[in-house]
Order: C-alpha cells, then structure tokens, then sequence
C-alpha cells in the first residue's frame, strides 16, 4: 500500500482502524486474515473498518506535523554541538543556533492551532 503523506503506510493506518472496530484484534496474516490474542480467527466486515478509517485518516492528518517535524529536527548529535556552541558563546536565548534551527523547524510544520 501506498504511504500517507511520506507518514504512516495505509496498512497501518488500515490495522488501526481494524482494532478501533474490533478491539479484540491482534493480528493479521498476509493481509487477509485478522486474528485475536488467542489465534482465533475474526471475520471482518470492510465496510465498518472503512468507516473507522475515514476517522482514522482524520486523525492522521491532525498529527502529520509531528512525523514532519522529527523528520526535520537536527539529529541529537548536532543539537546537542549546537546546544555546546550556543553555551560557549553565551548565547542561550532566541539568537543561539540550536533555538533558531529548533523554531525554523516548528514554523515549517505547524500545529493546525498554531
């Protein structure tokens, strides 16, 4: 399946769905055959996990920011070089390196609220 907006697949967000209509869900074999905790196997009516997905995807796209943002943040390697950089220089405040690549990242994927 295709990937949602370079985020989470649609299978998985297919499985989310699954387990919001049938909580007792575990598992699926080959895509095709759903499973509880007991290895029992659960007949699935699509078009209630189509409904949930609806839902689902919603969702997904309210927190797309966030896989966004950690796809963009500076690796804690670097932020970290950049925290000791801001520290030496005494510049621990809004003109310091590590807060300017922090806050870029931040304005280029905003929250919907912000």
């Amino acid at each position: 399946m295709s990937e949602y907006k370079e985020g989470r697949s649609e299978h998985s967000l297919w499985l989310e769905a699954v387990k919001q209509v049938y909580p007792e869900f575990n598992c699926c074999h080959d895509g095709t055959v759903y499973m509880d905790a007991s290895d029992n196997e659960i007949e699935i009516d699509t078009t209630k996990v189509e409904e949930a997905l609806v839902a689902v995807k919603n969702e997904a796209e309210k927190e797309q920011y966030i896989y966004d943002r950690l796809m963009t943040y500076p690796s804690s390697g670097e932020a970290f070089d950049m925290l000791f950089r801001d520290i030496t220089a005494g510049k621990v405040d809004k003109t310091g390196e590590w807060y300017k690549a922090i806050a870029k990242v931040k304005a280029d994927n905003p929250k919907e609220a912000e």
